[in-house]
């Protein structure tokens, strides 16, 4: 399958942005999505909503605060071209919005 396979992670500190190095935590939500599936994240990037750390598709990835990250994940699932959906609504709910979260972007090619 041509795609990305997708994971939104909290970090073990998450007052500060993640790094291209950061360890992850919690699984938030997990997908599969087609080729396309990350253009949502870069208009992010674009928008200053959040920050691309780079990478090699082996992960891509990126941080953006909870606030910003998961609405538009919550909202927006159906039109990122998603394949397969696994989501930790525990987890969700215990994020401060102002929590940096990490996402990493795996190529599925």
């Amino acid at each position: 399958m041509l795609g990305w396979g997708i994971t939104i992670y909290t970090q073990p500190d998450g007052k500060l942005p993640a790094t291209s190095s950061s360890p992850d935590k919690d699984i938030i939500v997990r997908w599969d999505a087609r080729l396309f599936g990350l253009d949502w994240l870069d208009e992010m990037v674009k928008a200053g909503e959040a920050v691309g750390l780079g990478g090699n598709g082996y992960p891509l990835r990126y941080t953006a605060k909870a606030k910003n990250l998961i609405p538009k994940v919550s909202e927006s699932l159906p039109a990122m071209r998603v394949v397969d959906i696994k989501f930790d609504k525990a987890v969700v709910d215990k994020c401060d919005p102002e929590e940096w979260l990490l996402v990493e972007a795996w190529d599925l090619s």
